[in-house]
């Protein structure tokens, strides 16, 4: 590889590809950086996204927007993206918990349902449709095709679902599933000590 200069100072490495090569990488400098004891920083000097591949293979990309993409396939559309090669958010994420910041200092416009809202909510899940199915898989939604080693895995089906449980990018969101599981719930318990009440 052809290269202006190559500096190391101190903990830095700051490398300037050359007219010719910036060029053909769509980058003109790259760089590791650690100041003293501090982070360790891989930076580029536009906004060209970081890969880390093996055997050839991309295992990670880093978009310019600093979106983190695992295993990529495709682009990814939300901050952190675990896919599986194949196909967009087809990957699997194993975690002890999940949370999410739910101090009352941290949201605005606070509004409790009423029993009339929950309602609803209990009526939405009466027509939900569990079904079974397996992933297709491509790289696109022009190229997909049905994989019959892909595991069985069950769900809701987006087009099925009713707007309240529907998120960008055709997904269906977990947590507005647990929130109309626990309206339910909370309409079934009025009945259940309405009953137990007469």
């Amino acid at each position: 590889m052809r290269l202006n200069t190559t500096d190391l100072i101190l903990s830095a490495i700051r490398i300037k590809f050359d007219t010719a090569i910036a060029s053909e990488l769509g980058n003109s400098e790259f760089g590791i950086i650690r100041h003293n004891s501090g982070p360790i920083v891989i930076y580029t000097g536009t906004s060209d996204d970081l890969i880390v591949k093996s055997s050839g293979t991309d295992r990670m990309r880093m978009g310019g927007n600093g979106r983190l993409h695992i295993y990529p396939s495709g682009s990814a559309d939300v901050d952190l993206e675990v896919s599986n090669g194949s196909n967009i958010g087809g990957g699997t994420a194993h975690a002890v918990s999940f949370a999410a910041h739910s101090s009352a200092k941290l949201k605005s416009d606070i509004r409790y349902l009423t029993m009339f809202e929950l309602a609803q909510y209990y009526a939405e899940i009466k027509t939900l449709k569990l079904a079974e199915f397996r992933y297709t898989v491509g790289g696109s939604s022009d190229t997909l095709k049905k994989d019959v080693e892909q595991p069985m895995r069950k769900g809701l089906i987006f087009e099925d679902v009713p707007e309240s449980l529907k998120s960008p990018h055709e997904t269906v969101s977990l947590n507005d599933q647990i929130f109309m599981l626990q309206a339910a719930m909370k309409v079934l318990i009025e009945k259940v000590e309405k009953l137990d009440s007469q």
